[in-house]
């Protein structure tokens, strides 16, 4: 029992390095050849894990070589066009000016129910309102909407407003985030007036607390209180 424990954490470390090193991808956003490692990986880790016959060494030394694989196919991919096409593909056209390709949709093996379903995935329910439609190579669809049903942006307004940023989560689960408090130019002592200021004792009475801009959420947990701050 000890022998398969060790293994099994052996096993999972190694997989689980061999897929961050991949990349921070989805499972759904995989290159085929990164969804091929990912398999072979989980294949090869199962078999000496669950054999006690097989070397440990064999899983290890093949967990070793699909990353080497995978980093050698990723750099020849970044330097070579002609290869990242023939290893990762191209787009594929599946609406081209309103039309729909259909030779493009058989060729992708797709029909209009996979199509439809894909577009209201993207917040689309009419098909008439689709300019260009693409089928990325990692399975996603990229829309192009015709003119008319595209939101004005604030230039198109005539209008001029200030950049966003993106909020910053200051507490998590009772837990201060300091680095996230210092980029937002604030410290515990600032924290700890704006808790008193909402009636909260301390941060460990909260689930979540996020600053965004001038105002700072706060909700504690179990849900039975929350309450949104000035910064200042």
């Amino acid at each position: 029992m000890l022998n398969i424990l060790l293994r099994a954490v052996i096993l999972f470390i190694l997989v689980y390095v061999v897929i961050r090193l991949m990349g921070k991808r989805q499972v759904g956003e995989l290159q085929p050849t990164e969804f091929v490692v990912a398999l072979m990986a989980a294949d090869l880790a199962t078999m000496p894990m669950g054999d006690l016959g097989i070397p440990l060494l064999w899983g290890v030394v093949s967990l070793i070589a699909l990353l080497l694989l995978q980093v050698i196919i990723s750099y020849i991919s970044m330097k070579s066009i002609g290869a990242r096409r023939l290893l990762c593909g191209e787009p594929t056209v599946l609406i081209s000016k309103g039309i729909i390709n259909e030779y493009a949709l058989r060729k992708q093996r797709y029909n209009i129910n996979d199509l439809l379903e894909q577009l209201r995935s993207k917040d689309i329910f009419d098909i008439s309102q689709v300019w260009y439609a693409l089928l990325e190579t990692n399975g996603e669809l990229s829309v192009l909407l015709k003119k008319d049903f595209i939101q004005p942006t604030a230039s198109d307004l005539g209008l001029a407003p200030e950049q966003e940023e993106l909020p910053l989560l200051l507490i998590s689960d009772g837990k201060v985030l300091e680095k996230n408090l210092q980029s937002a130019g604030f410290d515990k002592v600032w924290l700890q007036k704006k808790l008193k200021n909402a009636g909260f004792c301390s941060e460990n009475e909260l689930l979540v607390a996020q600053i965004n801009k001038d105002t700072v959420y706060m909700q504690e947990k179990g849900g039975k209180k929350c309450c949104t701050i000035r910064v200042k």
